[in-house]
């Protein structure tokens, strides 16, 4: 009569967990990256949201890397950071990446400008949430060249980042294996 012991069991070494992890630490760096930008004269209110283009390209490419509640946690980390509304960007972002998922099958093989323009879609929709929901809490509009200088730097900047990603995705892959990507 023994008792079931953790240690005798062997390691499950297929998990994704610290892959999903790293990917969380990556996604909070960018939030932290945001923050930055936002102390440039040149940008100050009117960030580019490499946040959005992460999470759209990994919920592209790599759904089970990036989960909904690592998207959630970085929602919550960039509200609590930016002293924004809670909850605003969170389920954006959460919008977001379920706008990404139910794109993800006709999108995976398609060329670059379906996929441009799909990500201009969702970072509208995006846009379109945030100010609903600031509507509905102060009974006005933000200034609207803030607006639309936010999200059209966030729309030009996202064949660069996706270049990037891209190329990071392909160098581990090689390095790590096919089960990165």
């Amino acid at each position: 009569m023994s008792a079931h012991n953790p240690l005798d069991s062997p390691a499950d070494l297929q998990s994704t967990l610290p892959l999903q992890l790293l990917v969380l630490l990556l996604g909070l760096l960018l939030v932290f990256i945001e923050g930055a930008f936002a102390r440039w004269s040149v940008f100050y209110a009117s960030v580019p949201l490499p946040t959005i283009a992460f999470i759209f390209f990994m919920r592209l490419n790599s759904p089970h890397l990036l989960s909904l509640l690592s998207v959630l946690a970085m929602g919550l980390f960039g509200e609590l950071m930016f002293f924004d509304m809670l909850g605003s960007r969170s389920t954006a972002l959460m919008l977001v990446a379920l706008l990404t998922s139910f794109q993800a099958q006709n999108l995976q093989h398609g060329e670059f400008i379906d996929i441009w323009s799909n990500f201009c879609l969702t970072v509208l929709v995006y846009f379109i949430f945030r100010l609903a929901v600031f509507f509905v809490f102060y009974f006005n509009f933000p200034d609207w060249n803030a607006v639309f200088f936010q999200a059209g730097l966030t729309m030009l900047l996202f064949p660069l980042f996706f270049i990037i990603m891209t190329s990071v995705s392909h160098l581990l892959s090689r390095l790590f294996g096919a089960e990165t990507t």
